[in-house]
């Protein structure tokens, strides 16, 4: 039988876009109590507007201070937390020789490091109360590599080692930490725009399927634990 979502409690980072939105509306149609957090607050009032018992806050993952205050916020606001999506990223395209070290900084910082805090502290907490779920969205380029996305890859590759080592760490303490790799989806990513990306390969995924996958990880009994899961179109280029 699977899992009841109802009652859980959620963080949702990179809330605004668009895998990030369709994760929160799943959760909050599941009847999940969700925490959203984005940079832009325009986009947080409009999703707030959107699904009224949604809980929002403003927070850029590439100051650490910020981070900190929002870990330490949401397990306040809700007394603890059962779920942590990782879902925030940045990325664009720009060769190795033509990247500045504030760029390359700038993309660890979001891709690896807020993970990293956030997961220290809501993991520190999920592990004293014996449960909880912490679902990163890491991407295909975790194991394929992209000319002109190397900062990208490089983190995303770096995210898919840290979950799994993080996630035999705390296996022993009942918390589940998963990763999602998926492949081409149709969202604003790296400033694209999903209907171009639908018009030139109609088959790609869509931020619902990622939301999807998502939603299966927590519905999974208490028992079974899926580490990874690889996402991928099933033909692209369908038309």
């Amino acid at each position: 039988m699977n899992r009841s979502l109802e009652g859980l409690k959620a963080l949702v980072t990179g809330a605004t876009g668009g895998m990030g939105e369709a994760i929160v509306e799943a959760m909050v149609k599941a009847d999940m109590v969700v925490m959203a957090t984005g940079r832009d607050r325009r986009k947080l009032n409009g999703l707030a507007g959107k699904f009224p018992k949604l809980s929002v806050m403003q927070a850029d993952l590439e100051n650490e201070a910020e981070v900190n205050q929002l870990a330490e916020n949401a397990l306040k606001q809700f007394d603890g937390l059962d779920v942590l999506v990782n879902n925030a990223g940045i990325g664009f395209s720009k060769k190795v020789v033509d990247l500045e070290p504030a760029e390359f900084e700038q993309i660890l910082n979001v891709n690896l490091r807020a993970v990293f805090l956030l997961s220290r502290l809501i993991g520190g907490a999920m592990a004293a109360g014996r449960s909880g779920d912490i679902i990163n969205i890491g991407s295909g380029a975790s194991t394929t590599p992209i000319a002109g996305m190397a900062a990208y890859c490089a983190s995303k590759h770096a995210l898919l080692g840290f979950s799994e080592s993080f996630a035999l760490e705390m296996r022993s303490s009942g918390v589940k930490v998963s990763i999602v790799l998926p492949g081409s989806t149709a969202t604003h990513f790296g400033g694209g725009d999903p209907q171009k990306r639908l018009e030139v390969k109609p088959g790609i995924l869509l931020p619902e399927d990622v939301a999807d996958t998502v939603m299966y990880l927590l519905r999974q009994p208490r028992r079974a634990w899926t580490s990874q899961v690889n996402l991928r179109p099933l033909n692209p280029e369908k038309r």
